[in-house]
């Protein structure tokens, strides 16, 4: 889950639903950690304040995309058969 400041009502709730349920989250959020870090497993918190008018969540991106990466290779062809079937739910 993504979930950055200005934080999400719904996201939290869907959160706790989750969680409720089993499901291990795992959370990107900024420095300031969002209401959700209470129901994930893992927090990734980043640094989103940047000198302008608007927070930046690139940097939370490019470890989401690093990590992706990485858990993919580690999955190898399980892994791939995975991201196969969930593209085949679009």
């Amino acid at each position: 889950i993504f979930d950055i400041r200005r934080y999400q009502d719904s996201l939290l709730r869907f959160a706790e639903k989750a969680h409720q349920r089993g499901v291990q989250i795992v959370l990107f959020t900024d420095q300031w950690l969002s209401p959700i870090a209470r129901f994930a497993r893992h927090v990734i918190a980043g640094r989103t304040a940047v000198p302008s008018a608007w927070d930046s969540s690139a940097a939370l991106f490019v470890v989401a995309e690093t990590l992706i990466g990485a858990v993919t290779r580690q999955l190898e062809a399980e892994g791939a058969k995975r991201i196969r079937e969930m593209e085949s739910l679009r």
